[in-house]
């Protein structure tokens, strides 16, 4: 049994005569009777019952017909998904992002890929870098958008900008009447950072390892907001990345930069070697690197 056959019996069964069904799906009729023949002697009964060109079902092809429809239906169903899925942005792509990452990138980037490949569309998934590179690998996500080096096996993993780091710290602070500050006045500073997971914490530990500044362990938190209006009520101070500057400048904050060399993160993008839209990942890598962030 086949495709092909299935398709003959539901002609027959829909046009109630040889002839036409023959016409219907371009073959002649002793090709169609023949396979509808072949059929019936595979599956042991008559489908039919032929009084001179008069063809009416038997109970058993009218059992079957349902069926036989709803196989043709699937096997046209796979074809649709597989011949939408040849252009690689019919389908939403699913992005991963870091959370201190995220506020601030995707106001940047959604306009402007909206207005250079206004076919892409994707869903976000913000989370740390140890969850998202999870999902990754197990192919529940097409990309991610994150701080690098990742080093994740079988990845493509490519920079898009640089993000410099500046200082952020209550009015009240003895550092806060610099305009400017090198990374050796961190020395035996205390810095606020975030708990466990997140890679900006990381960044910012190996920043004050560096410079003889140290964490205040008496504080632990989830998100940057959190920790930023802490530092606002006066409470030690914190690392800010240049792309959330704008979201927390304001009362009772003084952020200072840093002069050269400025410390810094990698942003960049990473996806799976093995992905079937190779070509179509680097473009969107090409079109976000085109933003000049």
């Amino acid at each position: 049994m086949n495709l092909r056959d299935l398709q003959y019996f539901i002609a027959v069964a829909k046009e109630k005569h040889f002839s036409r069904a023959a016409k219907l799906c371009h073959v002649s009729q002793p090709t169609l009777s023949m396979q509808i023949k072949k059929l019936e002697d595979e599956l042991g009964s008559q489908l039919f019952e032929r009084e001179g060109k008069k063809v009416v079902l038997t109970q058993v092809g009218e059992a079957i017909l349902e069926k036989a429809q709803a196989i043709l239906k699937t096997s046209a169903d796979i074809e649709n998904i597989a011949k939408n899925l040849q252009d690689p942005f019919s389908q939403p792509y699913k992005v991963g992002v870091i959370p201190t990452l995220a506020p601030d990138l995707l106001p940047l980037i959604q306009p402007y890929l909206k207005k250079s490949l206004p076919k892409f569309k994707f869903w976000i998934w913000e989370g740390q870098t140890h969850v998202i590179s999870k999902k990754l690998t197990a192919g529940k996500l097409d990309f991610l958008l994150l701080a690098l080096p990742l080093d994740l096996p079988d990845t493509v993993e490519k920079t898009l900008f640089k993000e410099d780091f500046h200082l952020a710290l209550h009015p009240s602070h003895p550092l806060a009447k610099y305009s400017s500050l090198s990374q050796k006045q961190l020395k035996e500073q205390r810095l606020l950072l975030l708990e466990e997971g997140h890679c900006l914490r990381n960044q910012a530990l190996e920043i004050c390892n560096s410079n003889q500044a140290y964490e205040d362990q008496a504080f632990q938190f989830t998100s940057l907001s959190t920790l930023i209006e802490i530092v606002k009520n006066g409470e030690g101070m914190t690392l800010l990345p240049q792309l959330s500057l704008k979201r927390f400048s304001g009362k009772n904050l003084k952020i200072i930069p840093f002069k050269r060399p400025q410390p810094y993160r990698s942003i960049g993008m990473v996806w799976r070697k093995s992905h079937p839209f190779q070509e179509s990942l680097q473009k969107i890598f090409s079109t976000l690197q085109e933003l000049g962030l």
